[in-house]
C-alpha cells in the first residue's frame, strides 16, 4: 500500500492519552479490540497495530 503523507497534530491529555484518528484506525485495522505496540525508536514513537500470532518483548541495546 502506498500512502500519501497525511499528518495531524494532537494533544497529549492529563493522563498521558493521545486518540488515533479514525482514518488511521480505519487504514490500519485498528480496532477497539485490537492491541497495538508503541515502539521506542531514535527518530520517535511508533505506534502498529499487533498481530495476534506475533510475540512481542522489550528490545533494549546497550551503549558503551
Amino acid at each position: 500500500m502506498k500512502l500519501k503523507e497525511i499528518v495531524y497534530v494532537k494533544k497529549i491529555d492529563c493522563l498521558g492519552r493521545v486518540t488515533l484518528p479514525k482514518i488511521f484506525r480505519e487504514l490500519f485495522g485498528m480496532t477497539p479490540d485490537k492491541d497495538v505496540e508503541i515502539v521506542a525508536l531514535e527518530e520517535g514513537i511508533l505506534i502498529r497495530r499487533k498481530d495476534d500470532n506475533e510475540l512481542t518483548g522489550a528490545r533494549v541495546e546497550n551503549e558503551e
